[in-house]
């Protein structure tokens, strides 16, 4: 009966068990860790299902039975979906405790970062995650587009503006059709502080292709195409541009982009050379 029954919690593989034998009372019953494995996989199906705070519920409860880095991981993920960034980070931070070098891992605690503005502790998270993502630009094409497009906005936002432009650009290279990215960076190369950054024909140039992309039916594309026109000097077209912008802008609604696009328009329309 002893025999049999420790068959049945995996402890002996066969044989003859001594009389005297001592059950460990100590050793973990292997049912208990396939009970929990099948429920780790539950919070896997039920992330899959969308089904988030049912497996935040079940990873919490899992958690407290073994705090595993997987765990933890799983759990970080989870939080950046709920947007519960504070916990996020938590997760996140016990997870780098053991493991490390996971992009996703980075990539997700990098998210829950920007979101608590903490900027250079999400662009540190990011470029790890470009450090750790694997070469395949196939498989991996669409994440690592997204972080380098992370890393742009942070920078940006930093005004560390050299630094915006190697991001944006490596952004582009990836995928060049992406008129967000091609706007923000026609935006820093026709308006950067540091105008030894200013490239406005190359702003000209992206901006045309934001407007195009969109059928020149985005205000804001339009607004910079307007901006790299201006800083060529040709006003004309930057009134016009800028006209497109307004219109649209009033038609969607937008009333404080509309009221911002006027002030410009009528700054532009000063600067055009009066008919002689």
């Amino acid at each position: 009966e002893l025999l049999h029954h420790l068959h049945s919690l995996g402890y002996v593989g066969g044989g003859n068990v001594k009389k005297d034998f001592s059950f460990d009372q100590s050793k973990e019953d292997p049912k208990d860790l396939i009970g929990f494995h099948n429920d780790f996989k539950k919070v896997l199906h039920l992330g899959e299902q969308n089904r988030i705070d049912d497996a935040r519920a079940l990873g919490e409860r899992l958690l407290k039975q073994r705090p595993l880095s997987e765990l933890y991981a799983l759990l970080l993920k989870i939080a950046v979906k709920q947007r519960d960034y504070g916990n996020a980070i938590r997760y996140g931070e016990k997870t780098l405790e053991v493991l490390s070098g996971r992009f996703n891992v980075h990539q997700d605690l990098g998210i829950a970062y920007v979101h608590t503005r903490q900027n250079e502790a999400a662009a540190k998270q990011f470029e790890l995650a470009l450090e750790f993502m694997p070469k395949d630009e196939t498989v991996f094409l669409a994440e690592r587009t997204r972080v380098h497009n992370q890393l742009g906005v942070i920078r940006n936002r930093q005004n560390k503006f050299e630094l915006a432009i190697v991001q944006f650009e490596e952004t582009l290279k990836l995928d060049p059709k992406q008129p967000q990215m091609l706007n923000a960076l026609a935006w820093i190369l026709a308006t950067c502080p540091d105008q030894a950054l200013r490239d406005p024909s190359k702003a000209l140039e992206l901006a045309r292709q934001a407007c195009d992309l969109t059928q020149s039916k985005h205000p804001v594309y339009l607004n910079t195409l307007a901006l790299a026109y201006a800083m060529l000097n040709n006003f004309s077209e930057a009134v016009k541009t800028s006209e497109k912008a307004l219109a649209l802008a009033q038609a969607k609604g937008d009333r404080r982009l509309a009221a911002d696009l006027q002030k410009q328009l009528d700054h532009l329309k000063l600067k055009v050379p009066a008919a002689h």
